[in-house]
């Protein structure tokens, strides 16, 4: 929505026809900004050496429990 229509109508006491744009603007600021915080943390974590946490805790979890991974045999008969 850009134009904030039929404000003044409401008897409210500010009325601004802008803030329509304004309130879009701020969406397109965090927006551009989540987008670059996560392309910045995607980069280095596609870049490093060892292992992330959540790989090691699946390891881990793989260890501990080798009975649910167990590989399945297929018997030919």
């Amino acid at each position: 929505m850009q134009k904030a229509r039929d404000l003044c109508a409401l008897g409210t006491f500010y009325c601004d026809t802008r803030l329509g744009v304004v309130d879009t603007m701020y969406d397109l600021i965090l927006d551009a900004a989540g987008a670059l915080y996560a392309s910045v943390t995607g980069y280095f974590y596609l870049n490093r050496k060892t292992p992330s946490l959540f790989h090691r805790l699946v390891r881990e979890f793989e260890e501990k429990n080798r009975r649910l991974f167990r590989k399945k045999r297929l018997d030919k008969k």
